[in-house]
């Protein structure tokens, strides 16, 4: 699937936006939403940012640290101008990148025709030093940050198979976390035989974030990042797993136990099992968020074990996440305001604590189709037996 046609439909419905605001064009500079409007990963040391008109975008990004070889040919042009911003890789003067930048950027400005104009910024992250170098008033700055916030949450087809690919991705780490895990292996174990065998399906080194804990550290807090411990016959582990591949991030959970489960684990996680599909069966447009909490934290609290709880989400909205923060609507949470729509890609993950004696969760993600909601990942639902 190529992305240029998508990344063409993203810039127009900004620059309807900006022309229904009679705006003469944007500066975005939030990473999340210069990675949804022109393709490129940003570096998160060194600022890129976009400036558009009705008809031209110029984005402009660091020399060092952005890959730009692959630039998508959308039916619009974008073209890109780098600054320079590595003192080290230039040893004939010295490169303030602040400086740097600064002139790429108004040199941008100058050539969009966007100097003293009324223009279209992300407010929570516009640097008031850009702005004053190139001679905006308070008055030319509006805010069309929330309107990108809000495309972003439905996520069109291309989005959605990059979801698809970092769920799948997620499977073959919890294959190979399950096919190491017996007594004696410790949590960093698991964790870093995951990280290898999604390395190697990725062709290429990547950031693993996820919670991979088992034992007393899982204990009523509902898991945590690996500590050390070394994995005993009987002891459960979370891997709840939530690495950004190609600036997308999925994020799934599975509940393994070390050897023959006792009944109790299998009663428990029967009922994170049960509650996730009667959320899934629940998945479709036009249903409150709040509906669906009430659904699957509702038949976990029915069954909670004494002394038991599910003290987080139920689940919550995923994508870009190059920036801060990859939750987005819909959050599956009791006084949630939000409405599940058409395209939005959204995570279940019921659990269930006693503190004392242990705990489990269970995480999916969903596609919300016309008629209900597509699974993003394969690996199974069940408790996950180990050695």
């Amino acid at each position: 699937m190529e992305l240029a046609p998508f990344l063409t439909a993203r810039r127009q419905a900004l620059r309807q936006e900006l022309d229904r605001r009679k705006l003469a064009g944007a500066v975005i500079t939030d990473p999340n939403h210069f990675f949804y409007l022109t393709g490129l990963l940003p570096n998160p040391n060194f600022p890129s940012l976009l400036v558009l008109n009705d008809v031209r975008a110029i984005a402009v990004v660091p020399q060092y640290g952005v890959d730009t070889s692959a630039l998508p040919a959308a039916s619009d042009p974008l073209t890109v101008t780098a600054y320079p911003n590595l003192t080290l890789a230039d040893l004939s003067r010295f490169v303030d990148e602040y400086a740097e930048r600064e002139r790429a950027f108004l040199t941008a400005i100058h050539e969009l025709g966007l100097a003293g104009r009324p223009v279209g910024v992300d407010a929570l992250y516009f640097p008031v030093g850009l702005a004053k170098a190139a001679g905006f008033a308070p008055e030319h700055l509006h805010d069309v940050g929330a309107f990108l916030y809000h495309q972003r949450v439905i996520k069109d087809a291309w989005e959605q198979e990059q979801l698809a690919f970092a769920a799948r991705l997620n499977d073959t780490g919890f294959a190979a976390a399950q096919a190491i895990l017996r007594p004696g292996i410790s949590d960093y174990e698991a964790f870093s035989a995951a990280w290898r065998a999604m390395a190697e399906h990725l062709g290429g080194a990547f950031d693993l974030h996820g919670e991979f804990s088992g034992g007393p550290a899982i204990t009523g807090q509902g898991g945590c990042a690996p500590v050390g411990y070394t994995l005993q016959a009987g002891d459960l582990l979370i891997a709840d797993i939530y690495p950004v591949i190609r600036g997308y991030q999925a994020d799934t959970t599975r509940t393994f136990v070390v050897g023959e489960p006792a009944p109790w684990q299998k009663e428990w996680h029967a009922v994170l099992e049960e509650a996730l599909a009667r959320g899934e069966e629940a998945i479709r447009p036009g249903l409150p968020a709040a509906e669906l909490d009430r659904i699957v934290r509702g038949h976990v609290e029915r069954h909670m074990p004494a002394g038991g709880s599910m003290f987080h989400h139920a689940g919550h909205g995923i994508g870009i996440a190059v920036g801060k923060g990859a939750h987005y609507p819909p959050f599956i949470v009791p006084h949630s305001p939000d409405i599940l729509q058409e395209g939005m890609v959204l995570t279940l993950e019921p659990g269930l604590y006693v503190p004392g004696k242990g705990g489990m969760r269970l995480e999916d993600n969903y596609v919300v189709t016309a008629n209900g909601c597509r699974p993003l990942d394969t690996f199974p639902k069940t408790l996950v037996v180990c050695a």
